[in-house]
């Protein structure tokens, strides 16, 4: 979700422009804390070209930090030792317990808070949908648009609501429905056996001609709130993660979603398939194959992060036993080495 929502994020694009082709990048002066944006960017790099697998094979595993929490310390004086030494040997392990938290700032830690998954799955989803402008063609619309009065009644399923309220039931008496497809459910109340009831889906045809009235008009305001809250929520969401602060549905100074944006960033990877398939040369070379030979050359890219990952953990455990070690044996020698002086003075 933290990938998802750098995706959707429009100063995170603005900064992804910026750094590609700054000819081309265009309001960069009007993005709040610009250079937190960027930052970022140089931690996470680019979301946009690439799906979250590969992108977490080659970058995402290495900028997550694995703790969030303080390190800690555990130290065993000796007090057979005078005080000093056993200062002396617990600063020489802090020293090295601070070199390795220095070298986890530069990770990305997310919050905790009472956001739940299900809510950034949903803040997401309702962006997808209302910016996928291909697939409202099939929708009911009003005057060839989508007000978010009805975007908010499609989307139903993503917004936190009860679908059971009073706006709900008064809206949909606005509009102009059929029987569509059967649908097959279970209800042991009705049934005792497992067979399954068929119940008569209705589906949205158009709007009547008389669909403004009163108890309407106070349904399209309450819908028309509570998308406009939900986007906003959800903006909210994206440019807080493109400033490293996730997850977090805190107000903030930040850019509007853009469409054409948008739609450019979610749904290019589906025109580029196609376009690939089609500009395909080579008879042989089937999309079967293709996909197989993705496939494998993806196994292969996930093994040697994976390789990498548990060397660079063999080495960094190794060497945080033998530099604890090494401190200890160089505060031993120093405490020894002013014994001696104390000796001949």
């Amino acid at each position: 979700m933290f990938f998802n929502f750098l995706v959707i994020s429009p100063s995170y694009y603005i900064a992804h422009i910026s750094r590609s082709d700054k000819r081309k990048a265009r309001n960069t002066n009007k993005v709040p804390d610009f250079h937190k944006v960027l930052e970022m960017y140089s931690l996470c790099g680019n979301v946009f070209d690439r799906t979250f697998d590969v992108w977490w094979a080659e970058t995402g595993h290495k900028i997550i930090e694995a703790k969030s929490k303080e390190p800690t310390l555990l130290f065993k004086p000796d007090f057979t030792r005078s005080s000093k030494y056993n200062a002396e040997v617990l600063t020489l392990l802090i020293e090295n317990k601070r070199r390795a938290h220095i070298n986890n700032q530069n990770k990305v830690g997310f919050l905790k808070n009472k956001i739940r998954d299900t809510t950034l799955e949903n803040r997401y989803s309702i962006v997808v949908e209302k910016y996928n402008i291909s697939r409202h063609d099939r929708l009911v619309q009003k005057n060839g648009w989508l007000p978010n009065w009805l975007a908010a009644y499609h989307f139903r399923d993503s917004l936190v609501h009860d679908k059971k309220s009073r706006a709900f039931r008064n809206i949909t008496k606005s509009f102009v429905m059929k029987e569509g497809f059967v649908e097959f459910i279970k209800d042991k109340s009705k049934r005792k056996d497992d067979s399954l009831i068929e119940i008569p889906r209705q589906e949205i045809v158009g709007l009547k001609a008389d669909y403004n009235n009163k108890l309407s008009e106070k349904a399209k305001r309450y819908l028309s709130m509570l998308m406009s809250k939900n986007l906003s929520e959800a903006r909210y969401i994206s440019e807080n993660a493109a400033r490293g602060v996730f997850p977090s549905k805190q107000s903030i100074p930040c850019l509007k979603f853009d469409p054409t944006a948008l739609e450019q960033v979610l749904y290019k990877d589906l025109n580029q398939t196609l376009n690939e398939l089609l500009q395909l040369d080579n008879s042989f070379v089937t999309p079967i194959k293709r996909k197989k030979k993705a496939k494998d050359d993806y196994k292969e890219l996930i093994s040697k992060a994976l390789q990498e990952q548990e060397i660079k953990k063999m080495i960094e455990s190794e060497s945080q036993v033998k530099a604890e070690e090494m401190a200890l044996e160089i505060a031993r020698e120093m405490y020894r080495n002013s014994q001696v002086k104390k000796g001949l003075r």
